[in-house]
């Protein structure tokens, strides 16, 4: 189960959402709890078993992250680069062999 904004399925500004919704027709299911720190917290517990957004400002993420590498949780921006928590970015928070299959499916990888 993923979470995932339902703004990032439909056609937006910032991004195209195509890869997104490759994702969810993919997945188990997806929930969306409307604050970033909750769900990267549900995927550090267990509750999740990733979390993908295109656009984060660092105080949205930064004790996130840190709480998800303190379990051994995967966190990257959307290309699989090393967060940076001076900057807005993307996320996605899973477990190793579930935030290979995120990056997958995004990058159009069978």
């Amino acid at each position: 189960i993923i979470g995932v904004n339902s703004t990032w399925l439909l056609p937006n500004s910032y991004m195209n959402h195509e890869p997104i919704g490759d994702l969810v027709k993919v997945a188990r299911g997806t929930r969306s709890y409307g604050a970033a720190a909750i769900e990267i917290a549900y995927v550090a517990a267990g509750m999740l078993d990733g979390y993908i957004t295109p656009r984060l400002s660092p105080w949205d993420f930064a004790a996130g992250l840190i709480i998800a590498r303190e379990v051994g949780a995967i966190a990257t921006d959307i290309n699989g680069n090393e967060m940076n928590v001076l900057k807005n970015s993307s996320m996605i928070v899973a477990c190793e062999g579930v935030h290979r299959q995120i990056l997958q499916v995004l990058r159009g990888v069978n």
